[in-house]
């Protein structure tokens, strides 16, 4: 959470978390192994003096672990506006996944996107 922490005192949305874009090192010498966040292609930075980001360039992220705002944001409805809590589901649902042993908070692949939207 100390990565995720300081993106998000940068002003960044990363917009991607899932248990693919978390690495982790090899043990050190006190035997801990650190957690490390990659892959910030879908990286969003919060203009100075704002708070949320729009959606209007498209859903970013991987299905399956998009929080539900952002899930909302089709055509035809006003734009969503996101800010960092998009971030903070997704860590949870990382969370999950490593304390179930790879079991998915919403269940099945092909029933993910529903269930997110459905609690």
């Amino acid at each position: 959470m100390c990565g995720l922490s300081h993106l998000h005192s940068l002003n960044i949305v990363h917009r991607d978390l899932k248990p693919r874009n978390i690495l982790l090192s090899q043990p050190g010498p006190l035997g801990r192994v650190r957690a490390l966040i990659s892959d910030f292609g879908l990286c969003k930075k919060i203009p100075e003096g704002r708070t949320s980001f729009s959606l209007r360039s498209g859903i970013p992220g991987t299905e399956g672990w998009i929080a539900p705002e952002v899930l909302l944001d089709t055509p035809g409805n006003n734009p969503t506006r996101c800010d960092q809590a998009v971030d903070v589901f997704s860590a949870g649902c990382v969370f999950y996944y490593v304390v179930s042993k790879g079991q998915h908070p919403f269940g099945h692949t092909l029933r993910r996107q529903a269930n997110i939207l459905t609690g």
